[in-house]
């Protein structure tokens, strides 16, 4: 990997906007846990007081840390078609191969069709004898 390709710009957001799972452990037993953030877990009395104390915690973290936004190019990925692209161009015989493919495919388009209008047949025949379908 590039290391230059890794672009790194300081985040001067004033706010942050975060995931919290909350549960009530106990009957007076409260947790709050701010989702994608390490170890970062706080627990209260009630509902609000573990909310409140979260985001102490993370006050806390966020003072020791910078946040920053990272921009990382995908590697790109050959056209594994592009190999063959165009490889008949210059073949004689390219015409002639794709109209048999196409008489070839004619014919079995063909024979599906009869076999389909059978079985239509068949079951006609078999609905009109009286039997449910």
């Amino acid at each position: 990997m590039n290391p230059a390709a890794i672009a790194s710009e300081p985040n001067h957001s004033s706010s942050l906007t975060y995931s919290v799972a909350v549960k009530q452990e106990t009957e007076d037993s409260w947790t709050a846990t701010a989702l994608g953030w390490w170890d970062c877990k706080a627990e209260g009395t009630t509902r609000e007081e573990a909310l409140m104390r979260l985001n102490q915690v993370l006050a806390e973290q966020l003072a020791q840390v910078e946040i920053v936004q990272q921009t990382l190019p995908l590697p790109q990925r050959e056209n594994s078609w592009l190999k063959v692209a165009g490889m008949f161009k210059d073949d004689s015989q390219w015409n002639e191969f794709i109209e048999a493919m196409a008489a070839y495919r004619q014919e079995l388009d063909a024979e599906l069709k009869e076999e389909y209008q059978q079985m239509d047949e068949v079951e006609q025949n078999h609905n009109s004898d009286g039997s449910a379908a």
